[in-house]
């Protein structure tokens, strides 16, 4: 392809070229409008003259533009100038999954995290009918927090079925991270990708691909007919369940494959523990109780006050030492820390729905998180006054919120610095939804969000500023699993302090949390929202609080 530096591509000025690869050469360009650096993605010429190829590439940008994950590069526009297509992205410099790979294994924590981060943007596509057809190292750009971002999804197909390589004979792909069945001319489908993601596994344990040969079509006949070279014998030290993941993940017949992706991403959570462990220090001295500040009497459920008691204490004030030793200690350990403690075996309609609170003993970490806990209301769902309900219903004090187009529910009220919010719900199969602060109008440079974002086998903190999202990745040792019962803690601290923590109540030290500190947002108002794509959250109390300080 011809060097297209200097060119004008509708609103955007094309600065230098940063590589080329088989279909497609990438770009940075300059977009004065947004007063921004991009990448742009451009096609070669001859693709454009393919009538079939124009209808298709407009149907499958758009689709493209609609994915909304962490860990899939956004498309942030798309257009056709001069005989050439081009797709628009955001511009990361800082690397690939190529870059990390140099004949060596990686950290088995560091296999963890990315194959959970890219199984996940899988798994979020493979939902959304979308197949990527071309998983391989190159395609996974990691950015300057070491996060992953799958890229090129859906470019294989444009390309492939524009020119109608299939009819021919010919094959799309890498191959060496080509499954047999698209090696062979077969249909493929998301176990296509399962078995690519595998490829990459095997090459981060064992610092090589499992098969290496002369010729590429060499290569693809290893794939379809060659036994799979041991990992272990490659790599001793490799732990046994990490093989086994390889193993099903690189099965010849796709249905002995994973069949999910978050399946595989699961597997492997299991395999590689993550390292997280919880501190049970407590102190010798005894916390005083406040009476918490509540709405008249509602149904509460006994087990509400076990999380408040148990999840809170333990979960959140076990690892705070561990989190945030970086942060400064505003208050020594031996402060006075008050939360409600006590257990109602069944709700009484008494006219404080609390039960008088004995004193209880809690982690001497818990004053390095909350200062001062005050339960401000409880709402258990059973009228619909304190929320907009456009996208859900509420059934035996059960809010149910469900997906369309991320509708979302609303509570009526504002948040500010100094108040969080705890929501126990269970997530359910194949659901797509976020949880979030929102201040400012959407689509509009001044935007402001924080929130969780969770899907099967994945959950990620999310972030707009103003058009722009970035996800961090929640850091513990469990993911949504379908029909499981959860907790959710999001803080807005002082000074633009947020933090997010989400635990199973069943197991105190099953946790993943998040925690930015974002000083030009300190000072405002927020709204806070429940949103799904997809699938059924249910809910079963949403619980506001106020505290002195996040430490």
């Amino acid at each position: 392809m011809e060097n297209l530096t200097g060119k004008q591509f509708g609103s955007y000025q094309i600065v230098a070229p940063l590589g080329e690869g088989g279909m497609a050469a990438v770009y940075k360009a300059y977009q004065p409008a947004m007063e921004r650096y991009v990448a742009l993605k451009v096609l070669p010429r001859h693709f454009a003259d393919a009538p079939q190829f124009v209808a298709r590439f407009q149907r499958e940008a758009k689709l493209l533009a609609q994915l909304q994950h962490p860990h899939i590069l956004p498309v942030f526009d798309y257009g056709q100038t001069e005989g050439y297509a081009y797709i628009v992205m955001p511009l990361i410099q800082s690397g690939t999954l190529t870059d990390l790979l140099n004949g060596q294994p990686l950290p088995l924590l560091r296999i963890r995290q990315i194959i959970v981060q890219v199984g996940g943007a899988l798994n979020y596509a493979h939902a959304h009918s979308l197949i990527h057809r071309d998983v391989k190292p190159s395609n996974v750009l990691i950015d300057e927090s070491g996060n992953c971002l799958l890229t090129d999804f859906g470019l294989a197909r444009m390309v492939e079925d524009s020119v109608n390589l299939t009819a021919s004979g010919a094959i799309m792909g890498t191959p060496a991270y080509m499954s047999p069945e698209q090696g062979s001319g077969q249909k493929v489908d998301a176990r296509s990708d399962i078995y690519s993601l595998g490829v990459i596994l095997y090459e981060m344990a064992t610092g090589r691909v499992p098969y290496k040969a002369e010729t590429p079509i060499a290569v693809i006949f290893k794939h379809i007919q060659d036994p799979l070279p041991s990992a272990r014998s490659i790599n001793p030290e490799l732990p046994e369940p990490v093989e086994l993941v390889i193993l099903k993940a690189l099965s010849k017949s796709v249905e002995d494959r994973y069949q999910t992706a978050g399946d595989m991403v699961r597997a492997i959570q299991e395999a590689i523990p993550d390292s997280l462990t919880v501190s049970t220090e407590v102190v010798t001295h005894k916390a005083t109780i406040a009476k918490a500040k509540i709405l008249p009497p509602r149904r509460i459920s006994a087990w509400v006050w076990r999380i408040l008691v148990t999840a809170i204490v333990l979960a959140v004030g076990a690892i705070s030492v561990n989190l945030w030793a970086q942060f400064p200690r505003a208050v020594p350990l031996t402060s006075t820390v008050a939360f409600p403690s006590a257990i109602p075996t069944k709700p009484k309609p008494t006219a404080t729905p609390i039960p008088p609170t004995p004193t209880i003993v809690p982690p001497a970490v818990l004053t390095e998180y909350l200062e001062n806990v005050r339960i401000t209301s409880v709402d258990t769902f059973d009228t619909g006054d304190d929320w907009n309900l456009s996208a859900g219903r509420l059934t035996d004090g059960t809010l149910e919120l469900i997906g369309k187009n991320w509708n979302s529910v609303t509570h009526k009220g504002t948040f500010t610095e100094g108040t969080g919010i705890l929501v126990n719900f269970k997530y359910t199969q194949g659901a797509d939804f976020e949880l979030y602060f929102e201040n400012g109008q959407w689509q509009t440079d001044s935007y402001k969000r924080f929130g969780v974002y969770l899907t099967l086998g994945y959950a990620t903190s999310n972030r707009w500023n103003g058009k722009n999202l970035t996800g961090n990745y929640l850091r513990g040792n469990f993911y949504p699993a379908p029909d499981t019962l959860y907790s959710l803690l999001m803080v807005l601290g002082k000074n633009g302090d947020f933090f997010a923590i989400m635990w199973d109540p069943s197991n105190p030290k099953k946790i993943i949390y998040d925690r930015q500190k974002i000083e030009t947002w300190k000072g405002l108002s927020w709204t806070f929202h429940m949103g799904a794509d997809k699938g059924t959250i249910l809910f079963d109390d949403f619980i506001r609080m106020e505290f002195d300080k996040l430490k």
